[in-house]
Formats: structure tokens, sequence, C-alpha cells
């Protein structure tokens, strides 16, 4: 079974059922039409994998948990096409993780890291 599917059914075995959408005003969108700020979020995970086909396309998948106890994912296709509010998303949470160090539940820098070494 691809280890992308495993992750995300792991995630899902875990309450991550929200599917999060980034907007451009640098907000992530539930399901359910709730807007949080990164201030309202944490990053508890994430997984980065690219096809057999190009390594240079990659997604990134991101687990995430709310200050009100949803959890979700939002997925970064940080392909040919990336999404720009999602990279806007993750700025505004690195801006805002120099600010008040506890909105993760890892250093920003230890992740950012690891995202590039965690390619399958």
């Amino acid at each position: 079974m691809d280890q992308k599917i495993k992750y995300l059914e792991n995630l899902r075995k875990k309450g991550y059922t929200e599917s999060f959408t980034a907007t451009s005003t640098s907000r992530i969108l539930t399901d359910h039409k709730k807007l949080y700020g990164p201030e309202e979020i944490k990053i508890t995970s994430f997984y980065t994998y690219s096809e057999d086909t190009d390594p240079q396309d990659y997604s990134v998948v991101y687990a995430i948990e709310t200050n009100d106890g949803k959890k979700g994912i939002l997925l970064d296709p940080h392909c040919k096409s990336p999404d720009d509010n999602v990279e806007s998303f993750i700025n505004s949470i690195k801006q805002a993780r120099q600010n008040k160090k506890s909105w993760f539940s890892q250093p920003w820098q230890k992740m950012f890291k690891v995202k590039f070494s965690m390619n399958v």
C-alpha cells in the first residue's frame, strides 16, 4: 500500500477527519465553513511525499489541530502548480511562531529540516 495512503489512514484513525483549505487571507477553512487563523492552530505532524516518476514533484500533508479541538489535514500540492494560499498560511504560522513559541508541538526549524528528508 502507498505510504501516503497509510499516513492518511493513520491520521483518520487518530481523529483527523476535517479537510482544511487555505484561504487568500492566511487562514484555513474547515469543511463546516469555520475559519481559523495561524494563532488558533498547531501543526502536529506532516508527511512529504513525491511521485516515483518525478522526485521534484512532491506534496506535503499537514496534520492540524485547532484551539477548539478540531483535527484535520491540509494538503500542499507543492509541485508544478503550488497553492500560494497554503504557502502564505504556512509563512503566517512561521511569523506567528516568532511571537509565541507554544503554537507548535515541535519547533518549526526542526520540522523544516525534516521536510526535505522525508520523501518516499
